[in-house]
């Protein structure tokens, strides 16, 4: 790129220019005790420092080349390529206006200059002649021959803003030798106006034959009418409005004046460009029209221009030479000065390179539509893909923009801008000493499926576009991508059967029985995927049946496993599941299937695999199904149930007589609860010999709730969107030894009788980390120092549950309110119809102080803003007569409230003359009289951030 071809030795420039400037500013201006006198026209001149100046006016918001910043040196802090300029105007005397004058002679402009821009700034420079070249000068402008310039040095510092400093010379009639600091903001859009750009300078700071020394001017210019080309065309139609107004010699009060100019400028095609400038001369100038001799100019300067665009061609830079494009633009100047004085000539400006007209690439991952559940269950809780924007220059802003299948807005996701609250040295000058860098764009873009109005978007299609600028104005705008929020989990269950109809023998001859198959019915939603088969009792696999779409259709188990064999004997189990593509899952599982094409053995099954049994339980909460192939000649039996360590818990025994099924109330033999996984364990003895073993799925026995953790952080979070603890950061833990199968996190009102304020709630194990905004469920704020009770709850499989509490607390809010910034403190609390902490508990008492000084902190912050205190009170009465009545003591409680914490704040390090009262009384209340439940939100305390 050409720009780095000169940003070599660019902290040699900072060195070399800005500081040694910056030292100059400060102490030329005081050389001369009696400041220089400019000639009559002195301030006209400028404007013959180019013919592009000439016709269209020079104007502190003007942007070109090097001779337009003798006029702002900050005005080049944006440009991205290289300008040279030359020119040459005549001046002479045509036959109009006041000819009462000697007005012979012929003078003329010669100038050359040329700008680079660099990665650490812009710098650049020009040299001009102007005057006779013999002794005959105008009458009525006699400025004599001088050859000057200037250099300069411009940063953009913040997105459109540039600031500069210029070094202006000169030497013949008289000499120059002074300084100029100018600023430029290029604005953009304001209100129905393109292009909205104010600028201000100081002129002349030193030593200056012309123009007029220590002048001070400012600015504005706008797009009128902007006409923008379709589809990425040229814009056929664009209307410029200037306007400028400086104060020459403002700290001389022989030489004070004001001048006025305006300027218009009318751009075809981006191609032709046809200006005017009126008043002529140097404007609309007091001090000259205040002399008898000097008459108003009310013929306009006329400017007209023609942009030509090189062909491209030839190496950029290559072997030390310069690029061959570019764009060419011819100005032509016809500026009328005094008594027919004239100024005519043309100039040609050359901007290297090829104007930036590509707007950023945006590379999106995002091959199909995804899915997401932002249901907090750690699955597919966020859309998130990758993107990657690359630009030519730098990229400056990007939005994704997320609407919904009606085309609403649902949340719009974009860069952060800087939050500047006062002006700061240290921070300005690193922003002069940087490099000119892009803005951060995130590898991946995240979006938590909350709407901009705080609210859990709902089930559906949303459409999604990327828009990205670059440092140009460039803009490109990615394709539509489509993504499904699914929230509503899917849902099955098996119809149950009886443990006969579990039990079955695929060997048995056809037509037999009926017992040579198994039959599943499950009932659930529609899905696009649903997997089932047969596990054997080790957690393997042995049978897959076919993926199902829709609602799931019953199955019919043949015994045979995959590979078309009989499946071995034993206890099987039937699972089937689903998970859709935003990650919802549901399963549901039927065990104790018995495959018995044995002749003898035994098969013991478990009715369910967890428990939680009560003190002095006495009702069966298991039952253990007994199935023997021979009941013939049976000498005993024993059911031990076992502990993983293998030490036995509970024992029943039993005779010849072997009962079908043996019921369990989870105790142990001394009729005490111990919890743990026990398996029951069944042997037979028959009396020829034989020993028959058969064991049961586990089951756990659990009385215990779950193990709750909740963090926070920060301590005190404040969401007020000035970018520093915006969130909070909630982890949440629950671990037990059963599934969880629900968990709540309440935050509630602060005041009772403690509202519900946000509930978020969740199937499963809880979210590990979650952010919230402040926001409730309705979308409301929390309230500013403040303590929000919280309360954790979760409960496994087996009801137990568990619960833990405490409190969020609320830093102090910055809430901006239309065009202002405002605190609202409901949490300090006074002694009632008093304005004091008195018998208060102590507890209270620090509370208030430590919301007094964080506000104290934060005003502090603030400097440049007065503070209006207003104290507010909750009317007790409905509006009428009564509260009429009772609003005057309101008025004078709230106003020493009010007063009471202006004296606390003093003590705190505020300024009091930064600090007004107001007693607000109960005339301006957030909540309703009817609304009783919220009525401590209106006694409050309200601090409003005047500008």
């Amino acid at each position: 790129m050409i720009e780095n071809k000169f940003s070599i030795r660019d902290n040699f420039y900072i060195r070399a220019f800005f500081l040694p400037a910056a030292v100059f500013f400060f102490a030329v201006t005081g050389l001369f005790a009696d400041p220089p006198k400019s000639p009559v026209g002195a301030d006209a001149v400028p404007d013959l420092y180019a013919p592009n100046l000439a016709g269209s006016g020079g104007f502190t918001t003007t942007t070109g080349g090097a001779p337009a910043s003798a006029l702002n040196p900050a005005q080049g802090g944006t440009a991205t390529r290289m300008i040279f300029d030359v020119g040459y105007l005549a001046v002479v005397h045509f036959p109009y206006g006041n000819n009462e004058r000697d007005n012979d002679g012929y003078m003329q402009s010669l100038e050359a200059g040329a700008l680079f821009p660099t990665r650490h700034g812009v710098f650049g420079g020009s040299v001009r002649y102007i005057g006779g070249f013999g002794k005959d000068q105008f009458e009525s402008f006699p400025v004599d021959p001088a050859f000057g310039g200037n250099f300069f040095a411009a940063k953009e510092v913040y997105p459109g803003m540039s600031l500069g400093f210029g070094l202006n010379y000169g030497f013949g009639a008289d000499w120059t030798l002074s300084g100029d600091i100018g600023i430029h903001y290029n604005v953009g859009k304001l209100g129905p106006f393109d292009n909205f750009t104010w600028a201000a300078v100081l002129r002349g700071l030193g030593k200056s034959y012309y123009p007029t020394w220590f002048t001070p001017a400012g600015g504005i210019s706008l797009d009128v009418v902007n006409v923008e080309g379709k589809e990425g065309k040229r814009s056929p139609f664009v209307l410029n409005a200037s306007a400028d107004i400086s104060f020459p010699s403002v700290f001389y009060w022989p030489y004070l004046s004001m001048i006025i100019k305006t300027g218009l400028k009318m751009t075809f095609g981006e191609v032709i460009n046809l200006s005017f400038s009126w008043p002529g001369a140097s404007g609309l100038n007091v001090r000259e029209l205040s002399d008898k001799n000097i008459h108003f100019q009310p013929i306009p300067s006329i400017g007209l221009g023609v942009n030509i665009i090189l062909p491209s061609g030839g190496e950029r830079i290559a072997g030390g030479r310069l690029p061959s494009d570019g764009d060419l633009k011819i100005d032509s100047a016809f500026k009328p000065l005094y008594d027919g004085v004239t100024a005519i000539g043309a100039g040609l400006s050359w901007y290297v390179g090829v104007a930036d007209k590509k707007p950023p690439v945006i590379s999106v991952d995002y091959p199909e539509t995804a899915y997401f559940s932002p249901n907090n269950d750690g699955k597919a809780d966020y859309l998130e893909f990758p993107i990657e924007i690359t630009d030519d220059k730098f990229v400056a802003s990007w939005t994704v923009e997320i609407i919904d299948e009606d085309g609403n807005i649902a949340r719009k996701i974009e860069n952060k801008e800087p939050r500047y609250n006062s002006f700061n040295f240290k921070e300005m000058f690193s922003k002069i000493k940087a490099e000119k860098k892009q803005i951060d764009i995130p590898p991946t873009i995240l979006w938590d499926g909350i709407c901009d109005s705080g609210v859990l978007a709902a089930d559906g299609k949303y459409y999604f576009t990327i828009t990205a600028t670059d440092n140009s104005n460039n803009t490109s705008v990615s394709s539509v991508f489509e993504t499904v929020v699914k929230n509503k989990t899917p849902v099955v269950r098996i119809e149950d059967m009886t443990n006969a109809q579990k039990i079955f023998n695929p060997k048995i001859a056809q037509g037999q029985r009926d017992s040579g198959t198994v039959t599943f019915v499950p009932v659930g939603s529609e899905e696009e995927a649903w997997e089932s088969g047969i596990w054997n009792a080790e957690g393997v696999k042995i049978r897959t049946f076919e993926t199902e779409r829709g609602t799931p259709k019953r199955q019919v188990w043949d015994g045979k496993d995959d590979s078309g064999l009989v499946a071995s004997d034993g206890v099987y189990s039937y699972r089937i599941s689903t998970v859709d593509r935003a990650q919802n899952s549901a399963s549901a599982e039927m065990n104790n299937i018995i495959l018995d094409a044995r002749e003898a053995g035994a098969f013991l099954t478990s009715s369910v695999s967890a428990i939680a049994p009560k003190p002095n339980q006495s009702a069966s909460l298991v039952d253990f199904s007994i199935r023997l192939l021979l009941r013939d000649g049976i000498d005993s039996w024993k059911l031990e149930i076992t502990n993983q360590n293998g030490e036995t818990l509970r024992t029943f025994t039993g005779g010849a007589q072997i009962p079908s099924s043996l019921p369990w109330n989870g105790l142990d033999d001394k009729n005490e609860i111990q919890e743990g996984l026990y398996t029951p364990a069944l042997t037979v003895s028959y009396t020829k010999g034989d020993v028959v073993k058969a064991t049961a799925t586990p089951v756990r026995v659990d009385v215990t709730g779950p193990a709750l953790s909740f963090n926070a952080a920060p301590e005190y979070f404040s969401p007020d969107n000035d970018g520093e603890e915006d969130d909070l950061v909630i982890s949440l833990s629950a671990v037990d030894a059963s599934p969880i199968t629900a968990w709540s996190l309440e935050i509630r009102e602060p005041e009772p009788p403690y509202l519900l304020f946000r509930r978020i709630e969740g199937r499963g194990i809880p979210t590990s980390r979650f952010v919230w905004n402040g926001r409730s469920d309705k979308g409301e704020l929390v309230q500013s120092a403040t303590d929000y009770p919280y309360t954790f709850r979760a409960e496994d499989s087996l009801g137990n549950a568990s619960s833990v509490e405490g409190k969020i607390g609320i830093d102090v809010l910055v809430i901006r309110d239309g065009d202002r910034l405002k605190i609202q403190i409901p949490s300090i609390e006074f002694r009632p119809n008093f304005a004091d902490f008195e018998g208060l508990p102590s507890q209270t008492v620090d509370n208030n102080n430590r919301i007094i000084r964080r506000i104290a902190q934060i005003l502090n912050k603030f400097r440049d803003y007065k503070v209006q205190v207003e104290g507010h009170a909750n009317p007790t009465q409905p509006v009428g007569p009564a509260r009429d009545r009772e609003e005057p003591e309101l008025k004078r409680i709230s106003e020493a409230r009010a007063r009471a914490i202006v004296d606390q704040l003093v003590r705190n390090g505020v300024a009091r003359s930064r600090l007004f009262i107001y007693g607000a009384g109960g005339s301006n209340p957030v909540v309703a009289y009817e609304d009783r439940d919220n009525w401590w939100k209106n006694r409050r305390v309200d601090f409003i951030l005047i500008k």
